[in-house]
């Protein structure tokens, strides 16, 4: 049997069907039973209520059996939920319809989770972002929860936000945002979604300077630049997947400890020879909330008392932007990152 799909998960198919007697005419997919389960059930063209209602006459396989029997199959295979098609084999062509809207399917069609991430991509170029946004990314309810992962200290005031693996121990990379905050030590916040189609995803990240309400937000810059200079590029780049909000002097620190430990371990990889069992134990920690990889860790760099909040950037690499939060006085009561539109969360 050809392997079309890896890990495919199981699926249902009449005997009929497996054995040949009939060909492949309806296809349709419930709600799984179980983390194998994919949901699908396939019955032939001369199956009938009658033997379709029999269990004997039904066969649990591998998707990928089903793939071998009619390929045209992996068109669909990602269709959510609730689908449900007739196929078609007629005068040379293969292709679904499907039974709810009568549109005919013809080519691959895109996970819900492919639409979301390209739906998302959309929303990570966005030239500005809502107080309404913002509000509903960090806006606790049965699919977000509000985590708190630490306090992280602030001995200047001075702002880095930087993929901690790429970019925060490099001077050429990183850069200090433009404006500053009160000496002390702020919550890192992340808002995490447990979604039908996003599954457990951190969404954003908040750095928690005062408590006072917010009237509106605008993208940090550069240190030394302002919102009108739109000529000078901001956000950040995550190449690791992960971001984090450090103090400039405390960044030295890391910087000093990221070069010191490639130096003393030339063949080694830094995440998998050293951060691995921090995500690891993390994870167990707090398994409710995260993916067993471990989407956060709350670490102290070697030999001072300066702590570090890690987390996921929601899908992952890309680039992101980060606003400030400020209050009717200017004053700045919070940086955020939004990873993720609240609207993509089912």
């Amino acid at each position: 049997m050809k392997k079309y799909i890896e890990n495919a998960g199981s699926c249902i198919i009449t005997k009929s069907l497996m054995n040949g007697e009939t060909k492949l005419r309806w296809l349709f997919r419930e709600e799984p039973i179980n983390n194998i389960d994919t949901g699908w059930m396939a019955f032939g063209d001369k199956d009938n209520d009658d033997y379709v209602n029999n269990p004997k006459n039904l066969a649990i396989v591998d998707l990928n059996t089903l793939v071998n029997i009619e390929p045209t199959v992996l068109n669909v295979y990602e269709m959510p939920i609730g689908t449900d098609l007739i196929f078609i084999n007629e005068n040379g062509e293969k292709y679904f319809i499907n039974s709810k809207t009568n549109e005919q399917i013809r080519e691959k069609v895109k996970s819900p989770f492919m639409v979301a991430f390209e739906k998302n991509l959309e929303f990570l170029k966005k030239n500005e972002y809502s107080k309404d946004t913002i509000e509903k990314l960090f806006t606790k309810s049965d699919k977000i929860t509000l985590f708190t992962v630490g306090n992280v200290d602030f001995p200047t005031g001075e702002i880095i936000i930087a993929d901690p693996f790429y970019y925060l121990h490099s001077e050429k990379y990183r850069q200090i945002l433009n404006r500053t905050i009160p000496i002390g030590k702020y919550e890192v916040e992340l808002a995490i979604c447990d979604s039908k189609t996003l599954y457990k995803r951190i969404i954003g990240a908040k750095l928690k300077v005062k408590n006072d309400k917010v009237v509106h937000y605008e993208f940090t810059m550069p240190k030394g630049y302002t919102i009108e200079d739109s000529h000078i590029l901001n956000g950040f780049g995550v190449d690791a997947g992960l971001a984090s909000f450090c103090d400039a002097s405390v960044v030295e620190k890391y910087t000093k400890f990221w070069y010191d430990w490639q130096k003393d371990n030339p063949n080694k990889n830094y995440y998998n020879d050293y951060f691995n069992k921090f995500f690891e134990e993390s994870y167990k920690k707090y398994s409710e909330i995260q993916t067993n990889s471990g989407n956060f860790i709350y670490w102290e760099i070697p030999e001072t008392h300066h702590k570090i909040a890690m987390f996921e950037t929601g899908f992952g690499d890309g680039y992101y932007m980060s606003l400030w939060g400020l209050n009717e006085k200017d004053e700045v009561c919070e940086v955020v990152i939004p990873f993720i539109n609240p609207e993509l969360i089912d």
